[in-house]
C-alpha cells in the first residue's frame, strides 16, 4: 500500500513499513525561498554608528557588528567618529576599521586605511595612539598593498635587495625593508593624493620625479616634510649612470648592467666634458659639472638622443674603432691635461686623454616587464 502525503516542502513515501522524506524538488515540488540576509540600508548605518554611544552594551556590540560587515558604506560613516568627542565612539570606529583594514577586497581595506591615517591624524591623542597602533600591527601588509597601488597608477617601487616579499619577511624586522626608490613617470594616474601612499612604503631614501609628473611642487613638499629621510630628485630621462662632479666635468664613477650609458660605449672613469656642445668644465667653489650634467638632461625624455664629448686616459682605451695604423682615417684626438697626483696631491702629473664623441639614447626608468 502506499500512501502520499504532502506539503510545499516534503513528499512522504511510505513503502512497506519505511518512511522516506524527499525533497520537494525531487518530486517536482517548487520549495519556498530561502530568506537572505538583507543588508542594512544608510539609514540603519547612520544609526549604528550613532548607536556607538549608546549607554547599553548590547546595542553598542551589536552596532559594532552590523557595521563591520558593512564595507565601504560603514567607512564613509564613521568618518563621523574623527572628531566625536565621545571616547567609546571614536575607539570602537578605530577598532571596526582595523577588522575592514584586513578584509581580502582591496576596496575595502584601501579606504579603511585612508580613514585609519586620519584617525591617526586626530588630536584627541588616546584615539591617534590607538589608530597607529592598528596601522602598525599590520606593517607588511601596509607595506605590500601601499606598493601594488602605487604601481596600479603609474609608479615604481624599487626595494634594496631582492624584490620578494619572502626575501623581506625573513630578512628585515616586521618584514618590511627599507625602499630604495619610488619612480614617478608622466604617466602617473594618482595625482597629488596619490603620493600619499609613498608614506606607507615606511622608509622610502630617493623619490625621482621624472620629467615633471602631473603632481604639484605643493604636495611633494608636504611629502618630504612628512618623511624627512627622503631624498627627491628631478630627472630627465635615463642616462644610467652615477657619477659626481670634476674639475674636467662630470666624472662617471659607476654604470650599471644593460643600461644606457652601457649600450652607448662609456666606462666607469670616463670623464663628460661636454652634453650636446654645452660645457661641463667646472673649477672652484659652487662648480656642479655633475649636477648641470642632470640639470640640461631634464627636459629630455626617453629615447632622446643626447651627444656626450668625453675624455679617456689613453691606457684605458681599448675601442676597436681606433684606427689601424696605415689607414687614412683620422687618428684619435688626444689631449694632455695636468691632474693631481693621486699618490702626492702637492704635485701635478700629466695624463693623455683620448677625445670621444658618444651618442647616448636615454632610457626609461621603470624596469622592462618581463615578459
Amino acid at each position: 500500500m502506499r500512501r502520499f502525503l504532502s506539503n510545499n516542502f516534503v513528499v512522504w513515501l511510505a513503502i512497506g513499513g519505511g518512511v522516506i522524506a524527499l525533497p520537494a524538488t525531487a518530486s517536482g515540488f517548487d520549495p519556498e525561498p530561502v530568506a537572505k540576509a538583507v543588508e542594512p540600508s544608510d539609514r540603519e548605518i547612520e544609526l549604528a554608528v550613532q548607536d556607538l554611544a549608546s549607554d547599553q552594551y548590547l546595542v553598542r556590540e551589536r552596532a559594532s557588528r552590523l557595521l563591520g560587515g558593512s564595507g565601504t558604506r560603514a567607512v564613509k560613516a564613521l568618518a563621523a567618529g574623527i572628531d566625536s568627542e565621545h571616547l567609546e565612539v571614536a575607539c570602537r570606529a578605530v577598532a571596526i576599521l582595523q577588522g575592514l583594514y584586513l578584509n581580502t577586497d582591496d576596496v575595502i581595506s584601501s579606504s579603511a586605511e585612508d580613514l585609519l591615517e586620519k584617525f591617526s591624524e586626530s588630536p584627541n591623542r588616546p584615539v591617534a595612539r590607538r589608530a597607529l597602533s592598528a596601522l602598525g600591527s599590520q606593517e607588511t601588509v601596509r607595506q605590500e598593498r601601499a606598493k601594488k597601488r602605487i604601481e596600479e597608477l603609474g609608479g615604481e617601487v624599487s626595494f634594496d635587495g631582492p624584490q620578494t616579499a619572502v626575501f623581506r619577511i625573513n630578512n628585515f624586522q616586521n618584514g618590511v625593508a627599507p625602499v630604495d626608490n619610488v619612480i614617478i613617470e608622466p604617466d602617473w594616474k594618482g595625482g597629488d593624493a596619490g603620493l600619499l601612499l609613498i608614506r606607507r612604503l615606511g622608509d622610502v631614501r630617493t623619490l625621482y620625479l621624472v620629467n615633471d609628473p602631473p603632481v604639484s611642487a605643493e604636495a611633494v613638499k608636504r611629502l618630504e616634510e612628512s618623511m624627512p629621510g627622503l631624498k627627491r630628485q628631478n630627472r630627465g630621462g635615463k642616462l644610467g649612470m652615477a657619477g659626481q662632479t670634476h674639475k674636467l666635468g662630470a666624472l662617471i664613477s659607476m654604470i650599471p648592467d644593460n643600461s644606457p650609458a652601457v649600450m652607448a660605449g662609456l666606462k666607469p672613469g670616463d670623464l663628460i666634458r661636454k652634453y650636446d656642445g654645452q660645457a661641463l668644465m667646472n673649477e672652484g667653489p659652487g662648480s656642479k659639472g655633475w649636477e648641470l650634467l642632470i640639470e640640461l638632461n631634464l627636459k629630455r625624455k626617453p629615447g632622446d638622443k643626447v651627444r656626450l664629448e668625453i675624455l679617456r686616459d689613453s691606457q684605458e682605451d681599448d675601442d676597436e674603432d681606433d684606427p689601424p695604423k696605415g689607414t687614412n682615417r683620422k687618428p684619435p684626438k688626444i689631449v694632455q691635461i695636468e691632474v693631481a697626483d693621486p699618490r702626492d696631491p702637492d704635485k701635478l702629473r700629466t695624463i693623455e686623454f683620448v677625445v670621444k664623441d658618444v651618442e647616448l639614447t636615454l632610457g626609461s626608468w621603470k624596469k622592462p616587464v618581463a615578459k
